[in-house]
């Protein structure tokens, strides 16, 4: 009888354990947020960050596709121009170095407009990317299936937009 209740008794704790094990299982795992948000208007991203980030001059033929903030902090404005060429145009208040999202680019200074900015080119996507500081504001642009002269012509509207704010 002893045994048969000792049987009876493991069996029933395996039952308990499998059923538990089971039910664990589907419960959703704690996930790492996002980082990213993005947003529909410029509005939007205006009031949640508390300033006007820089932005491609409507003449310049880029389309504004996608705005994001990253980690409460950096915008990152997505743009395309019918040809194909992208680019991302990033804004941050008090940034701390650089914010393109590239690394270990090798950055040579130009200056434009009293502005020195660095300019680099990525050799794994071709882009060419440039960033500069204005105050307690950094700026950075990147750009694929742009020239290097036709890429400082666009970032040279970014500049002169900046310093007319």
């Amino acid at each position: 009888m002893k045994q048969k209740t000792a049987v009876f008794l493991s069996i029933v704790v395996f039952a308990v354990l499998v059923a538990t094990a089971c039910s664990n299982s589907s419960q959703k795992k704690e996930e790492i947020p996002n980082p990213m948000v993005r947003y529909d208007t410029m509005d939007q991203i205006e009031k949640k960050i508390g300033y006007s980030p820089a932005i491609l001059p409507a003449y310049s033929g880029f389309e504004l596709k996608e705005m994001y903030i990253i980690g409460d902090e950096l915008v990152d404005l997505r743009y395309q121009k019918t040809g194909g060429a992208e680019a991302a145009l990033r804004s941050q208040k008090n940034a701390e170095g650089d914010i393109s999202g590239y690394q270990q680019l090798s950055y040579s200074p130009e200056t434009y407009n009293g502005i020195t900015y660095n300019i680099a080119e990525n050799a794994d996507d071709q882009a060419i990317v440039a960033c500069f500081t204005k105050g307690d504001m950094t700026y950075s642009m990147s750009a694929v299936g742009l020239d290097k002269n036709t890429f400082k012509s666009e970032f040279a509207a970014v500049i002169d937009e900046v310093n007319n704010q």
